[in-house]
């Protein structure tokens, strides 16, 4: 498959995976940023080989939050990055967006890009909490094009509390949660999800 990856975090994990110091070797107009809010056809000046052959990335940095900025003036800000992947979908089988912790419009415009989404909950009543406001915002959003969501539990330790929590999931989500769950380990810790 040809991929390609979309860091829209401005905490730039993903793009570190991949081997860039975000705040050394990206500039702000070597993200997603100036497809978000001057031209969509600007995405593909964005795009970065990366050490895996037909693996692609937009790589981000902390200038993402002066592009969340920005689309608070724009029409249309819940679709532009559509818009922009629009401009690149013919080149790639398959665009994997990592989207920010935080609901703001660079996460908005990642859900309303999605076909697809699927979204990590650590099995804890704050958790289980969280994710039903997620979801009534989803069914909130006008621009939703979403053909399917799966959940992915995460940092299952085995304890109790996990296992009841994962019950619970279960019976609210049904089908929606995906059969396999991460387990918690050191890295995963490390990787704030």
């Amino acid at each position: 498959y040809r991929v390609l990856l979309i860091d829209m975090d401005p905490q730039d994990s993903l793009t570190g995976i991949f081997g860039y110091n975000p705040q050394v070797h990206i500039a702000g107009e070597d993200t997603i940023a100036p497809a978000l809010s001057d031209r969509p056809d600007l995405i593909r000046a964005s795009i970065r080989a990366t050490y895996w052959d037909r693996l692609d990335l937009i790589p981000a940095n902390l200038n993402l939050v002066g592009a969340e900025m920005a689309l608070l003036g724009m029409d249309e800000n819940a679709t532009r990055l559509r818009q922009a992947i629009a401009q690149i979908a013919a080149d790639y089988d398959m665009v994997l967006l990592d989207a920010p912790p935080a609901l703001g419009l660079l996460s908005i415009n990642v859900l309303c890009a999605s076909d697809y989404i699927v979204t990590p909950i650590i099995p804890t009543m704050v958790d289980i909490s969280s994710s039903s406001q997620f979801f009534h915002i989803l069914e909130s959003l006008d621009a939703l094009q979403l053909a399917r969501i799966s959940i992915l539990i995460t940092r299952f330790n085995g304890g109790a509390e996990h296992v009841r929590a994962a019950s619970m999931l279960r019976s609210l989500y049904g089908d929606t949660i995906l059969t396999n769950q991460m387990l918690e380990s050191a890295e995963l810790l490390k990787s704030g999800n």
